[in-house]
């Protein structure tokens, strides 16, 4: 089994929602899975990540289906064997409320938010995703995610989204906040699969430094078990992340940053050079040169053709 994710960063195993979950899930429940952070949605025809690969199953790419297939196939998945059935019930509950209150929310931050996408998401994204990708995908997943919010506040007015998101994921974190009480983990004495997708949604909330994210970022950090309850999780099964992104930080206050990405400005020069005229060579091809080439065959075979019969 392996698995493709989107990277870390700023002390995050993955800075994506959907990659936390399934990484998480394969780490409280100790399932061998070949993690790979390849940054490379299109290298499985998917235009986002996270992508797992199963022999018996196949390519799955949402939460609910590995979950699924851990609970049906993998002998060592039992994380929630030890709950009752309205235990088990309750995680389906819990699972589809923060799915549906922290998803668009987050969704918006990285992607909606026209300030974040343009200081902060697209730059990120197009400095991990390999080159040519990386002139393309982080539009596309912004196009999408626009489609999605349009989508799901269809008669409601566009200045007016990101007030309900905002008040619907504070609603929810609240809630969160009372369920989690004094304990470690949701329900039980070990993390379960609700862990796992809290987690993934409150995480970059608390730890993504989002230009326009203050609102959120402060009433989850007024939630201090909550915080307490991330920074449990990256501590215990996700320490390697923090401690190289500590790392990295530090080396990047001693070395003069200028300095380090001289060689790859004019490297991304160059290539964005040569993928441009590519693209309108490619271009005039199509719609240009090669009519004409055939149409001047075209005369050329009459021309021959005339000069024969004379």
């Amino acid at each position: 089994m392996e698995v493709d994710l989107w990277s870390g960063d700023f002390g995050l195993p993955s800075v994506d929602s959907n990659c936390l979950q399934i990484l998480a899930l394969t780490t409280f429940s100790k399932v061998p899975v070949k993690v790979n952070f390849s940054n490379n949605p299109w290298k499985w025809f998917s235009s986002t990540l996270p992508v797992f690969r199963s022999s018996s199953k196949g390519t799955m790419t949402k939460f609910s289906e590995v979950w699924s297939f851990f609970k049906s196939e993998v002998q060592n998945y039992d994380i929630e064997s030890h709950l009752s059935k309205k235990d088990l019930s309750d995680i389906n509950a819990y699972i589809a409320m923060v799915t549906h209150k922290l998803e668009p929310c987050l969704m918006y931050l990285w992607w909606g938010d026209e300030k974040n996408y343009i200081e902060f998401t697209r730059p990120w994204f197009a400095k991990k995703i390999p080159f040519p990708g990386n002139y393309f995908i982080p539009g596309h997943l912004q196009r999408k995610v626009d489609e999605m919010l349009k989508a799901t506040f269809e008669n409601i007015d566009e200045s007016q989204i990101p007030a309900i998101l905002f008040s619907d994921a504070q609603k929810c974190m609240t809630l969160l906040s009372e369920k989690l009480s004094h304990n470690e983990y949701f329900i039980g004495k070990k993390p379960t699969a609700f862990d796992a997708v809290a987690f993934s949604y409150l995480a970059p909330i608390l730890m993504v430094p989002f230009p326009n994210s203050k609102q959120l970022q402060n009433h989850l950090k007024a939630c201090t078990n909550l915080t307490k309850f991330v920074e449990r999780i990256i501590e215990r099964y996700f320490p390697v992340a923090n401690k190289s992104d500590k790392s990295k930080f530090e080396n990047a206050s001693q070395t003069p940053s200028d300095d380090v990405d001289f060689p790859h400005k004019w490297r991304d020069i160059i290539l964005s050079t040569l993928f441009a005229s590519a693209a309108m060579i490619g271009y005039s091809l199509v719609v240009g040169i090669i009519r004409v080439s055939f149409n001047d065959k075209i005369e050329d075979e009459e021309n021959d053709s005339d000069e024969e019969e004379t």
